[in-house]
């Protein structure tokens, strides 16, 4: 699913962000079509986004380096999950690839969390919290194309110019009594206990 296909993009941040993090926060169930809300389906799929960031003209050396998470995201429930590039980006262009594992994933307190917990939180994800400062001699950042794989995008979503394939999302077969892509919920006739 597209979430953000026009450039944002941020000048200045030199002056504007010297000393704090920021970040640019979607909301990823405002920028999608009601039939294509976030869903368990997006487990092991890419999230992707291009970033580029730029010093100005005059000053070309860059400045320290800002380390904090690259992306936030963060559910209805308002609880938070990040994930920190293991490259380091440079002055320029930047492809970001995530994949949706909670592996990759960290809580606030520097912990992992399972498998169960995670798709739940995908089930209710709410925003996309991207970094938009990384060195303190930044004056300008783009970021373009966020895509979120998700196996169980609805056959009437007609943007198939941006749907992108998601090969590598985990759909299991579930046992009797049991629903789901991960088969986290019950039939009718079960109630989880």
């Amino acid at each position: 699913m597209l979430i953000l296909d026009n450039e944002i993009q941020i000048d200045d941040l030199s002056e504007k962000f010297k000393s704090e993090t920021k970040y640019l926060r979607i909301d990823v169930t405002s920028t999608t079509p009601a039939n294509v809300l976030p869903s368990i389906g997006m487990y092991n799929g890419k999230m992707s986004f291009d970033l580029a960031y730029f010093f100005n003209d005059y000053n070309i050396t860059p400045g320290k380096k800002i380390s904090y998470p690259d992306v936030i995201i963060e559910n209805s429930k308002m609880e938070q999950l990040a994930w920190w590039n293991a490259k380091q980006l440079h002055e320029g262009e930047n492809i970001v690839e995530i994949q949706m594992h909670e592996d990759n994933f960290q809580t606030h307190l520097g912990e992992l969390t399972s498998k169960k917990a995670f798709t739940n939180f995908l089930q209710h994800l709410k925003f996309i919290n991207i970094r938009i400062n990384y060195d303190q001699a930044m004056s300008q950042i783009n970021i373009r194309n966020l895509i979120v794989e998700d196996a169980l995008i609805p056959a009437d979503y007609k943007f198939i110019r941006t749907m992108h394939e998601a090969n590598e999302v985990e759909v299991c077969e579930c046992p009797h009594g049991y629903l789901g892509t991960s088969c986290e919920s019950c039939i009718d006739v079960y109630k989880r206990v």
